[in-house]
Formats: structure tokens, sequence, C-alpha cells
């Protein structure tokens, strides 16, 4: 008499599989009565949704992260650790862009830095990071043994698969690129709209740090040029009292 409710997981005659919900009840004659229902279409919306929390989850942690310093080199070192526990890659880059050169800011895990090796310098439209600085969209390749883009050695001597590249922008300007890359074959464009919200994220970090770098320079600056002109008033007015 009692109703059991039991869910599966089925194979449809053409080989697709769909979710199902099942109610079923022994009758007083012993004859077993059940109905069953699609519920794929409800499994899918309830898997987008604890996708999504789990997102904004990673978004709000990386942001208390990066937030929690204006030094440059720990708004990097927080953003690559914030996004390891956020996408978990076997590998994550960090690089800051001069001029036409990309420069290694920081890497992670560090116990990946063996595997690596010695990293060449990268510059503005060569291998994958460069040309997502100069193309100015993220890039991503399933594999980077086959993909033309990839022209340089060192990641794929390092066993990477699969690779992202994500620009950093500091209003028009582009200010570095995040680099992902998986071991095994991993589809990152799947993700595109999660990690390109995180590449945004880390981009203020590092603008903010950026701009806080720049202003304590010229403090700093501001200051020498202020004692130096202290020291002259005084020298001259010495000078002065001496005649």
């Amino acid at each position: 008499g009692h109703i059991v409710t039991q869910e599966r997981c089925f194979l449809r005659r053409d080989g697709r599989r769909f979710h199902a919900e099942i109610r079923g009840r022994m009758q007083s004659d012993g004859n077993v009565v059940c109905v069953a229902r699609d519920i794929t279409e409800r499994k899918r919306k309830e898997a987008s949704a604890a996708e999504r929390t789990r997102e904004l989850a990673a978004l709000h942690a990386l942001g208390l992260v990066v937030s929690s310093s204006l030094s440059l080199n720990q708004v990097g070192k927080a953003a690559l650790q914030g996004i390891l526990a956020a996408v978990q890659p076997d590998l994550a880059y960090l690089f800051l862009r001069e001029g036409d050169k990309l420069h290694l800011q920081e890497v992670a895990p560090q116990e990946a830095l063996p595997r690596l090796g010695i990293i060449p310098e990268h510059r503005v439209g060569e291998c994958m990071c460069g040309l997502t600085v100069k193309e100015e969209k993220p890039l991503y390749s399933r594999d980077i043994h086959t993909d033309s883009r990839c022209t340089w050695d060192e990641c794929k001597a390092a066993g990477i698969r699969s690779f992202a590249t994500l620009p950093l922008r500091s209003g028009p300007e582009i200010i570095g690129v995040i680099g992902l890359a998986s071991l095994a074959d991993r589809d990152f464009e799947a993700s595109s709209d999660f990690l390109e919200t995180l590449a945004h994220q880390v981009s203020l970090a590092l603008a903010n740090a950026r701009h806080y770098e720049l202003a304590r320079q010229e403090l700093a600056e501001r200051k020498i040029t202020e004692e130096q002109l202290y020291q002259e008033t005084l020298y001259n007015q010495i000078i002065l009292e001496s005649l």
C-alpha cells in the first residue's frame, strides 16, 4: 500500500540516456502499479543551478583572496591560488605585459616548475599566450600537439594536452594573460563564461595593484624631490647667512 519513488537513468533504443522518476505501489491483489515520468530536463536544470552556485561561490572566494593585498606580486600569487581552487587545472600561468614582451609573473602550483623547466621569453603575437594579447580575446585548445597556434615546445614537453589563454584588461589595454593547462583532454571552452568572468575579476585586482604601485612610486619620488629642495634651500640659507 505504500508508494515507493526512485530515480533511475535509462537507455533509449536510439542509444540516448535519459532520467526517469518511477513511482510504484503494490495493490491489495498483489499487482504492482507504476508510473514513470521523464525528468531529464529537470535534472539538467538542477545540475545547471548547482554549477552556477558553485561558480558564484568560487567568484566570491576569489574576490576575497585577490582583494586582500595591493602588492602586485601578492595579488598575482593570490589570483592563481584562487583559480586553482575554482577551476582545478593541472597548471596555471600568469604573464604580465611590458610593451611587446610577456614576463612570467607566477606559476601554480609551485611544484609544477620542475616539470616546466626553463620557460623562454614570450612575445605578443607568438604562441597562444602572445596571440591572445594580439587578438584581444580568449583562446581555447583541446590538443596543443595538433594546434598550429601553439608554437612553443615547453608546454608540449611538460605533457600538457589542453590549454586556455585568457586576456587581462585594464580599460582598452591588455595588461597580461592567464594560461590554464590540463594534462588530460579537457574542454575549457565549455566553461568560457565562467573563466572569462574570473579573468575579469583578476584584471580589476591587478589593475588596482598596478595603480597603487605607481602611486606609491610617485609618492616616494616626490618625497625625494622635496627632500632635495629642502636641502638646497637650507644650503642656500647657510650660504647667505655666512656672507
